[in-house]
């Protein structure tokens, strides 16, 4: 509440006492300085989905909070600590454009050459592969022919694909296997 925020998720288990939550806050595109370059910055990824630089990408951050009461009353606009970016899309990766949770973290054990075992966090995202103009453009023709022919409207947006991720047990900031 309070934010624009998607694809959150509470940890199983509290992480040095505190409640754990992964999400991805939506970019605030109103608070660029009010700038024509900025200006189209905004109308680009409103109208495409593009045009932001990658440190603006929808990324994965991580919240801690001591309870989900009292303090932390999901009414009167209440808003969860803003939290640390723990993963964002990598450049030319199939997930250049953002990435988001897929689901809560799993506990599980990963198993060392040695063969101990060490419990982690498995991680589960989702990232979208950032669209080039030409694409755009070919998909846009060819969604604007099938909604003449089906009357179905489709949205142009890229290809969705699954990642995971290993996280440090008692500190899930720490990525380990991406």
């Amino acid at each position: 509440p309070g934010t624009a925020n998607k694809d959150a998720a509470i940890f199983p288990k509290r992480i040095n006492g505190k409640i754990a939550l992964l999400h991805r806050p939506w970019p605030d595109k109103e608070k660029l300085p009010p700038t024509i370059s900025n200006w189209l910055k905004k109308k680009l990824y409103t109208w495409l989905g593009i045009g932001l630089p990658l440190e603006e990408q929808p990324s994965i951050y991580i919240s801690y909070a001591d309870t989900l009461i009292g303090d932390l009353q999901l009414t009167d606009g209440y808003k969860w600590p803003e939290g640390k970016k723990i993963a964002s899309p990598r450049e030319g990766a199939w997930e250049e454009e953002k990435i988001g949770i897929a689901g809560p973290p799993i506990e599980t054990e990963y198993t060392r050459e040695d063969g101990t075992k060490e419990p982690r966090w498995l991680l589960i995202y989702h990232g979208v592969e950032r669209l080039h103009i030409v694409t755009f453009i070919v998909r846009r023709i060819i969604f604007g022919v099938i909604k003449r022919i089906f009357g179905q409207k489709m949205v142009v947006v890229g290809t969705y694909r699954l990642g995971y991720m290993l996280l440090d047990f008692d500190n899930p900031e720490e990525i380990e296997f991406r």
